[in-house]
């Protein structure tokens, strides 16, 4: 772990203070095409729909909790296989 972490910290500490190693510094990296207002309304959308995000995950987490665990020795529902399987596809046909 420490050595995972100190590889992320040369990492990041190795790309400052220049964008191209020797040819282009920091101060010299900003960009003419887009606006700071661009910026600011980029980060702002995006605040939003994180947000938005988590209080979905939320709604269906607390669904979950209310719903609880399965009965005893039922098999667990999992996605679209456990759709199928109440539909009736995974049962087997008397011969």
């Amino acid at each position: 772990m420490i050595a995972n972490q100190l590889g992320w910290v040369s990492a990041e500490v190795g790309r400052q203070p220049w964008l191209v190693y020797g040819l282009l510094r920091t101060r010299d990296g900003i960009s003419v095409s887009v606006s700071a207002q661009e910026i600011l309304v980029s980060v702002i959308l995006f605040f939003i729909i994180y947000t938005l995000l988590f209080f979905v995950w939320l709604y269906v987490l607390d669904k979950e909790i209310k719903h609880g665990p399965g009965q005893v020795g039922e098999k667990p529902a999992v996605g679209y296989l456990a759709e199928a399987e109440k539909l009736g596809f995974f049962t087997k046909k008397k011969e």
